[in-house]
């Protein structure tokens, strides 16, 4: 679990700093991981009934993110891994992510 958050921040930051990339498509993003897909099935229900996202990203994620609500920091959507870039252009700010598969984990994203 440590591995795959390591492992994100590291291919995000590998990218960071691309010149001539534009500003206008940076996006906050917050991350819930859990070990099975029921689980992060079983998430959307609280979040879709208004539960904050960082919260439950506190309670529930097995993500060194969790202690800060899952926030992982401000990034241009080129910059994130295949799956959070499918998951994420779509999203206005403050929508959830249908469940993305990560190795053996399931992530959820903000």
């Amino acid at each position: 679990m440590r591995r795959i958050a390591v492992f994100v921040l590291v291919l995000l930051r590998m990218t960071a700093g691309v010149q001539g990339e534009p500003q206008g498509d940076l996006v906050g993003l917050r991350l819930i991981i859990v070990r099975t897909e029921s689980e992060a099935n079983a998430l959307l229900t609280p979040l879709q009934a208004g539960e904050k996202f960082e919260e439950l990203a506190r309670t529930q994620s097995i993500d060194r993110s969790a202690a800060v609500g899952g926030y992982l920091g401000t990034f241009a959507l080129s910059q994130l891994r295949p799956e959070f870039q499918a998951a994420a252009t779509s999203l206005r700010p403050g929508e959830v992510s249908p469940v993305v598969k990560l190795g053996r984990e399931f992530a959820l994203i903000q």
